[in-house]
């Protein structure tokens, strides 16, 4: 039977300063913060450490250049600990940090994975409710002579705490707290569908699928969003911890291409993608694990079974707009280009899927989403 394990430790907190109360902050800190999160939430209580605002590096989510530049700065800065407070991107890119070596960059740590090590204690506090970064090994970062995102996935990246604050949530837009909670959706989803999965893992699994529609629902009542921010980030939390120990599949897989080039949010490809691969997973495997996740997807909704999948992409749609791959920019001869791209690229993400999709399968899904 496949393992379960948690690594970094949990702590929750009511706010900010009740985190930086328990958790003092330190002179050789190295804090990569999002600037609005920063105004908003720590710039009256951080007192010491080496703040540099995310927004330094770029916009949109991280790229070799932008990481090359935050390691630099870090080397440069002596410091001793990292603590990172923001979304999936932030954390992503502190992750590297904690295994940096003087000399080393992006390229290098992407080429000598299996020679990292955890260098720095490493804090991380999402501002998100969809990455399940916190909590997990894995590090996503768009490679520019690539086109498109690859993932490292050691364990020398896990954080040594995940730090839980869900008021920090009640400032972030609609549109990042919506396309980052069905990314979270996601990560539970395919972790649920992973043939890592087990008793352990099917635990938080569900929990992480129950609490995202439960809290779709809501919102499509109209229930405020300031009521659902601990179910929101809990429910993130739960999917990390999830997917840290399944891996996720051909969703996150068949959108990094399309992230990649066109720079569309991690969050919204995957809003993009998911009801089509679903699809596609009924169409050639109608059986096992797939049918327990329709039977659970119905039950959260309320609705017949072979409905499950098409009544949570309708429940999708209304949380999030989603475009065509046209709209976005894509181009027709990018169905075949990027297909070929996910099965040179992808197999780390592919191979873990309830179906392994070959090309043919992905052009497919593309020309469908155009």
């Amino acid at each position: 039977m496949n393992g379960f394990k948690i690594v970094p430790q949990i702590e929750c907190y009511e706010d900010a300063p009740s985190f930086v109360e328990a958790n003092p902050f330190c002179e050789d800190d190295f804090i990569l913060i999002s600037k609005s999160v920063y105004e908003h939430d720590f710039k009256a209580i951080i007192q010491v450490g080496k703040v540099f605002f995310r927004s330094k590096y770029g916009q949109g989510e991280p790229n070799s250049d932008m990481v090359n530049a935050l390691i630099r700065d870090f080397l440069d800065s002596g410091c001793k600990r990292i603590i990172a407070v923001g979304g999936g991107s932030v954390m992503d890119m502190a992750k590297l940090l904690c295994v940096c070596e003087s000399g080393f960059d992006c390229q290098y740590l992407f080429d000598h994975q299996d020679e990292l090590k955890h260098n720095y204690p490493l804090i991380l506090v999402p501002t998100t409710c969809g990455s399940g970064s916190e909590v997990s090994n894995i590090s996503i970062v768009e490679m520019l002579n690539m086109k498109t995102k690859l993932g490292l996935a050691k364990d020398p990246l896990y954080a040594d705490k995940a730090i839980l604050i869900p008021s920090l949530l009640n400032s972030v837009p609609d549109f990042y707290l919506y396309t980052s909670a069905v990314d979270g959706l996601v990560h539970a989803i395919e972790s649920y569908l992973s043939a890592r999965s087990n008793v352990y893992t099917r635990l938080f699994q569900e929990k992480a699928i129950r609490l995202y529609i439960n809290n779709f629902l809501q919102l499509q009542q109209g229930v405020d969003r300031a009521q659902l921010m601990e179910s929101f980030m809990v429910a993130s939390n739960m999917a990390g911890l999830s997917f840290a120990n399944t891996g996720t599949g051909c969703v996150h897989g068949i959108s990094y291409p399309l992230s990649g080039t066109y720079h569309v949010t991690h969050g919204l490809a995957n809003s993009i993608f998911l009801a089509e691969v679903l699809k596609m997973y009924e169409r050639l495997r109608p059986e096992e694990v797939l049918n327990d996740l329709k039977q659970l997807v119905a039950d959260c909704l309320g609705c017949e079974v072979k409905d499950a999948f098409e009544k949570l992409d309708q429940l999708i749609r209304f949380i999030v707009e989603v475009p065509t791959l046209s709209s976005l920019g894509m181009k027709e001869e990018e169905i075949v280009t990027f297909s070929e791209s996910v099965v040179l690229n992808q197999q780390r993400l592919m191979s873990n899927g309830y179906v392994n999709l070959n090309k043919e399968q992905i052009q497919e899904i593309y020309k469908t989403l155009f």
